[in-house]
């Protein structure tokens, strides 16, 4: 699959216990073919595109990188943007430990820390979904682990910027996030790009035990010449509160795959998501929201909108499972169309297997309504300026149930930044 070989993979070298940790899944390389784009998971997802014959791969020393220093990063758009978070680098998938660290939070590498942070990080195999999480668990080099005390509140919030420059490269960071008993914290994730052509395999592993909350954001604002496939996933423990919100707004092909699993009894969720697709750009999004939990709650609700020739899927999953009784779950799907040639598909989907729970679910795709339109032309606004304003209010609008407003004015601030500025 894309040239990426198991020889390929053991010529990155490393440490014994790190081949030793990815050796299942090095093996399969060489038979790994892409998804079928007919099974659920991957319906609507032209992987057609993707025609990686020789990739360049980053080894944890952090030689045989192609990095293109001449074209700087989108970093400097962040500047003001997150003066108040504690800031932590990771560049081509290595981990950059900051001197300086916060009270009651503990931030590691696996490159830096060994082989016992290895086991911390637990199953890699729950990150391996299909063959592109088979690929990240054979080619990663590096690990960052942040682990919060238990019983502490966080005021200081945590920003992990990811960047990647390395060019016509496969670049595979992953992040670590444990959230300690009873504690509370903010985390928000960065993916920011040099003007390179590659692949990029962002994992994030979230872990929140019994009585913890995370404010947590994800942002994609990577070049338009990368094609990024994330996975993301979020384990709920006993009476846990976990509050997320997405942002897409970057990326040639971007497919974000989100897992939300409430294992513990009346633990809560709510994932809010705001996607952007313009020129060719192709948006795939599926989340899960897994209840074993009883009592448990999830809600998802996302905004897509599309415009030139630009295409989005929406797929979400809400499973109940037996013993999940007195659970709820809910997800909308929004989608405004902006020119003739867009295209959105929505796929919502129930599996229920507990009679005692409430399940909602509603999708739309559409284009700009027109009476909202000539209520703000008829009021002297621009018929441009018009559909802006309704984009924005369309996209905005997922975030009016977000109830941390330190993460829900970061999210509008990058949204607003980057849409503006860069991809538009």
């Amino acid at each position: 699959m894309f040239g990426l070989t198991a020889q390929k993979a053991r010529e990155m070298g490393g440490e014994d216990w790190l081949s030793k940790l990815k050796e299942e899944f090095v093996l399969s390389l060489d038979n790994l073919e892409l998804p079928d784009d007919n099974i659920d998971v991957f319906r609507f997802a032209s992987l057609e595109d993707f025609s990686y014959d020789s990739l360049n791969v980053v080894r944890p020393d952090g030689s045989s990188k192609n990095a293109d220093e001449a074209n700087s990063t989108n970093l400097s758009k962040l500047n003001g943007l997150l003066d108040q978070f504690f800031t932590v680098f990771i560049k081509d998938g290595l981990c950059e430990i900051p001197s300086d660290l916060l009270s009651s939070v503990t931030i590691r590498s696996l490159q830096k820390t060994g082989e016992r942070l290895a086991v911390e990080i637990g199953d890699i195999s729950t990150t391996s979904k299909d063959a592109f999480g088979s690929l990240h668990n054979s080619f990663f080099s590096d690990a960052l682990v942040i682990s919060i005390a238990e019983n502490v509140k966080i005021e200081r919030p945590i920003a992990i910027v990811n960047i990647v420059s390395a060019n016509e490269s496969l670049t595979c960071p992953r992040v670590v996030i444990k959230v300690g008993k009873f504690s509370n914290a903010k985390v928000i994730v960065v993916h920011l790009s040099n003007e390179v052509k590659g692949l990029t395999l962002p994992v994030v592993d979230i872990d929140l035990f019994e009585g913890s909350k995370l404010n947590y954001c994800e942002a994609q604002l990577l070049e338009n010449s990368l094609d990024s496939v994330s996975y993301s996933q979020v384990f709920c423990q006993k009476e846990t509160k976990f509050e997320g919100v997405l942002l897409s707004l970057g990326a040639k092909h971007s497919r974000q795959r989100f897992d939300i699993n409430l294992d513990g009894d009346y633990s809560f969720a709510r994932l809010m998501a705001i996607s952007k697709g313009f020129g060719k750009q192709f948006k795939d999004l599926r989340t899960k929201q897994d209840h074993l939990g009883p009592g448990s709650e999830s809600s998802m609700v996302s905004s897509t909108v599309v415009s030139d020739d630009a295409e989005s899927v929406t797929t979400g999953l809400i499973k109940m499972r037996k013993g999940a009784v007195k659970s709820r779950a809910n997800q909308i799907n929004r989608n405004l169309l902006l020119s003739k040639n867009s295209k959105a598909e929505s796929i919502p989907n129930l599996d229920i297997e507990e009679n005692d729970v409430r399940c909602d679910h509603a999708s739309s795709v559409g284009p700009v309504d027109p009476l909202q339109r000539h209520y703000l032309e008829s009021r002297g606004v621009k018929p441009d300026k018009a559909v802006e304003l309704i984009e924005r209010g369309f996209e905005l609008s997922v975030l009016d149930v977000a109830e941390e407003n330190e993460i829900k004015e970061t999210a509008m601030k990058l949204l607003e930044t980057f849409r503006s500025d860069v991809y538009v």
